[in-house]
Parts: structure tokens; sequence; C-alpha cells
């Protein structure tokens, strides 16, 4: 293939050959498709992060429904009390009464009144107390409950070595989107990875952090310097499965201690 030896800001001209006209175009839908995305990943973070605060708020509601309900149903208890004793009163009366004989020209025949007999029955309803207790605890059982089990979906770096000491990164590569380390200043390393353009032993595109098969890995892409993963030397693009914890990354002066963790 011909050597391209113009840019994007170029315009075609007569002078150009078939050859440089096509690769202008590909360089020109590659530089679209991947604004397009920077886009996409933007709206997607913000709705991530505002549905956290959403979750949060709603966690915080029914916390103060609980607490409103103890406090009602504290105070409802002198009440209850002052009632059960009316009850036993009114029982106690109904006890003494006399009973009562109903004539009939047969065989006399005793009916006995007692306050079993002439206790009205009811329905037990549920107070408007218990059953915003109920719903309270039912909300709060469904926050709280243990979700289920997830793979990790970020990658939680932090720097403990070289001229970024004390830093640290959240990194959530996708399975067609990389995260990348190196030197480099362009946007798919400082926003979706890790730029270190003080550390000269750095290459500019020194490694990357890959998402398949739902587990993350770090490959060092054919570095000047190479990569020592947990002290050992890294064989050049060769994808290193990473671990939950104790996980230890050298490139160049920058020493990375990873994380994995579940944020989503």
């Amino acid at each position: 293939m011909t050597d391209f030896q113009y840019t994007l800001d170029d315009e075609p001209t007569e002078n150009w050959k078939v050859e440089h006209v096509l690769q202008w175009w590909l360089l020109r839908a590659n530089a679209e498709s991947e604004a397009e995305y920077n886009t996409i990943v933007e709206g997607l973070s913000k709705q991530l992060e505002e549905g956290k605060k959403d979750l949060w708020e709603a966690h915080e509601q029914v916390s103060e429904i609980v607490r409103d309900s103890d406090n009602i149903e504290n105070q409802s208890v002198p009440n209850s009390n002052h009632q059960k004793q009316l009850a036993s009163t009114n029982t106690n009366k109904r006890q003494q009464q006399p009973i009562i004989e109903k004539p009939n020209p047969k065989p006399k025949s005793k009916v006995v009144v007692t306050a079993a007999s002439t206790r009205s029955t009811r329905n037990k309803k549920p107070t408007a107390v218990a059953a915003a207790a109920t719903e309270a605890a039912n909300s709060i059982a469904a926050v709280s409950a243990p979700m289920p089990s997830k793979i990790p979906d970020t990658i939680h770096i932090d720097i403990v070595g070289g001229p970024y000491d004390g830093k640290f990164y959240d990194l959530q590569p996708k399975t067609r989107s990389h995260s990348w380390v190196g030197r480099s200043s362009s946007t798919k390393f400082k926003e979706r990875g890790i730029s270190v353009p003080l550390d000269l032993e750095v290459s500019t595109s020194h490694g990357r952090f890959e998402f398949k098969q739902g587990k993350f890995y770090y490959t060092d892409v054919a570095s000047t310097n190479g990569t020592r993963i947990n002290g050992e030397d890294c064989v050049p693009n060769q994808p290193y499965e990473l671990e939950a914890n104790g996980f230890t990354i050298l490139a160049g002066q920058t020493s990375m201690k990873v994380t994995l963790l579940k944020l989503a």
C-alpha cells in the first residue's frame, strides 16, 4: 500500500492517487466513529451516576418512613393499654349479670346469658400505622436485600510509585474498548486509560487493560522497556489475567496496585 503523507486537515486534489483518497476517507470515518463513541460513553456514564443518586435518595426516604412509623406506634401504646382496661371492666360487669329465666309452659329450662354469648364479633383490620410499617419494612427488605453475585466491573488502580505516586484511577474497559497505559496524552489515554507523560521510561503506548469473556486482563503491547507483573517480566502481546487483590504492575517507574471492584 502506498504511504499516506496527508492528514485529515488536507482536502483531496486532482494530484491525489486513488489509494490516497481511499485512505483519507478511511481516516475520516475512523475519526467520526471515535467521536460518536466517546459521546455515547459519556452519556451512559452520566445515566449511571444519576441512577446511583436516585437509589440512595429512595433508601433515605424509606428509612425516614420507618422512623416515623416507630414513633407513631410508641405514642399509641398508652391508648391501647387504656382500652384493654376498659374492656376488662366491661367483661367483669357482664359476668356479674343474673341468670334470666324465660317463662314457658314446658318444663322450664334456664337460659344462661354470659359475656361470651353477648360479645359481638368483629374482623381484625390492620391499622394505618401497621400498614405503613409493613410497607416500609418490605421496601427496606427490597433495598437492603443482598444483590446477586456479579463479576467485577471496574479496575481500581492506585499509583504507589513513580512521578504520579498517590493518584488513582477507576477503569472500565469493554470488549471493544480497551483502557490504554502510556505517555500519550490523547483522549483514549486521558479519559479512558492512564496517561503518564512525565515517566520517560514508559512508551507512548505501553500496555492496555482488556475485558473479555467476563474477565480483566493486562497486555504489554511490545513496549520499549517492558512490564513487570508481580515482580516478573511479562511476555509482550500476551494477556495476563488480573487477580482481585495483591496484583502489582510496574511500567517504567510507575508502579500500579490493581484491585477489582463492583461499582455498578
